[in-house]
């Protein structure tokens, strides 16, 4: 937040911060607490008016922001639930809980009444009516007939381009780059996973929430207990063998996907694994029909401009691939390189490993203030006869808590007894044999191995004594480094140009 980059500053304006109140700042309890510290550690106090609570009071921090910070905690879950709750009665009742979907038109249905809503001073609004745009449904037709024709999501993307046809979200595309607003691959794979096409607008299948250190908006599933289920066949766009002849193709790729083999014509070693700097975007195969004289190049730059991106250049494809290779070859996979990365690793689990047993210690000790918070709220229901939902939440929270933290404690009950890495000399020599093989065999293989052992590499353009070229950098997982892929990765601080 802009707030706390002023307030952490050497600079700092400010000496407090005035808000009307707890709810204001922060309706989760854990933030509230993690700012509120934050703030105070710059030096800087926060002054809630309408609730009274100054925090350069030493016992407000203890006592009152925790009490306010469950109450505000409690009203936003249940203005959740209620919200939800409405949502769900809109889609029962054949109208759109929200969101917008390529293909179809979205009209507000007024109260044939009249009656006027207090709010808005505008006649009340029932809800959103769906219905189909017959424009907008024929591409969506063709989209689906192309896939199952064996059109792949880029290919079909610059051919809806090449037509000239309006991509959804037009507008968000316009606001974020110059260029003229286009189809995507990933703009197409949403469009033939989604089930409305079909007709099913079951709704609540997921749970979106977003992550506290990263902010990113992610989304878990749902059980299907808590599903809304809508069949609208009269809003199905694509036919039911059309659909069922997409999905099964779909899968199909996935599980190739899965095994490491990648679309057959991408038959190159690098495919998806080279990224440009300026960009972000991959470089990819943009010339020649002959397999030995095609080049890598931007592909953002190679499809709409300098403007996207400035990196025009373009370097030979069997150069680049046995840049990489040699370069894996002598600075990744070289026995000492990874006897060197093993006795880092284990030194590290040395320093640890004391460090687990205090994570535990201090773990279990949390727990079983948490059960004591528990089951004060038990004896509180008990002698009071006070059952309120309000209440039943802030036990079952404070279950769910515990369940984390107990979990937290059984894995570092696992983590103590490590024992050290051990690690075959001859793996490296194997594995570049293995290589040469598969570059021979099968490519698609090749490039996944590669993949798990390197990442992605970045292409940064450079100049040096008039010629040009790309700079490649990247850093070596080290679970494939020490032949465990399949686990979580892990990088390699350490680096290094090829």
């Amino acid at each position: 937040m802009e707030l706390m980059r002023i307030a952490e500053s050497r600079s700092c304006p400010f000496d407090g911060i005035l808000i009307d109140d707890t709810s204001r700042f922060s309706r989760d309890i854990v933030e509230q607490a993690t700012l509120i510290r934050d703030l105070k550690d710059a030096g800087v106090f926060v002054y809630f008016v309408s609730d009274g609570i100054d925090t350069r009071d030493e016992t407000t921090e203890d006592v009152l922001l925790p009490v306010f910070g469950i109450k505000d905690s409690l009203y936003s879950r249940d203005l959740a639930r209620k919200t939800q709750r409405g949502m769900a009665g809109q889609v029962l009742r054949g109208y759109n809980a929200g969101g917008r979907l390529y293909g179809y038109k979205y009209t507000q249905e007024h109260d044939p009444s009249g009656v006027i809503d207090k709010k808005t001073r505008q006649v009340r609004s029932l809800g959103t009516r769906v219905t189909i745009d017959e424009e907008q449904a024929r591409v969506v037709r063709m989209i689906f007939a192309w896939y199952a024709d064996g059109y792949g999501l880029k290919a079909i993307a610059i051919k809806l381009n090449e037509q000239g046809i309006v991509p959804p979200r037009k507008a968000v595309q316009s606001q974020r780059r110059e260029t003229t607003p286009t189809w995507g691959p990933l703009t197409i794979r949403a469009m033939l996973h989604n089930p409305r096409y079909s007709g099913d607008w079951t709704w609540n299948k997921k749970k979106w929430f977003r992550k506290r250190k990263t902010g990113k908006r992610i989304y878990r599933d749902r059980p299907e207990s808590e599903w809304v289920k809508a069949d609208r066949p009269e809003l199905a766009i694509v036919h039911s063998q059309t659909w069922e002849q997409v999905q099964e193709k779909i899968q199909t790729n996935a599980k190739l996907y899965a095994q490491g083999v990648r679309a057959p014509r991408r038959d190159y070693l690098l495919s998806g694994l080279l990224k440009c700097q300026i960009c972000g975007s991959n470089l990819t195969i943009v010339s020649g029909s002959n397999p030995d004289k095609s080049e890598y190049a931007c592909s953002f730059n190679w499809r709409r401009g300098a403007k996207a991106c400035p990196n025009n250049i373009r370097l030979s494809r069997i150069e680049i691939e046995e840049r990489v290779t040699e370069a894996i070859r002598e600075r990744v996979l070289h026995p000492k390189s990874i006897h060197r990365i093993v006795d880092l690793v284990n030194a590290r689990l040395k320093q640890v490993k004391p460090k687990i047993k205090e994570e535990r210690d201090v773990l279990i000790r949390k727990a079983s203030a948490i059960e004591a918070e528990v089951q004060n709220l038990v004896e509180f229901i008990v002698q009071s006869g006070d059952s309120s939902s309000h209440v039943v939440d802030a036990i079952s929270t404070k279950e769910a808590e515990l369940g984390a933290i107990r979990a937290k404690i059984e894995s570092r009950g696992a983590m103590a007894p490590c024992k050290p890495l051990k690690i075959d000399a001859t793996y490296a020599l194997k594995w570049m044999n293995q290589l040469s093989e598969l570059l021979k065999s099968d490519v698609a293989r090749a490039r996944s191995g590669i993949g798990q052992l390197i990442g992605t590499l970045t292409a940064k353009p450079v100049s040096q004594d008039g010629a040009t070229g790309l700079l490649l950098t990247g850093k070596p997982q080290l679970s494939g480094i020490l032949g465990i892929v399949g686990a979580g990765s892990t990088l390699n601080g350490s680096g290094g140009g090829i």
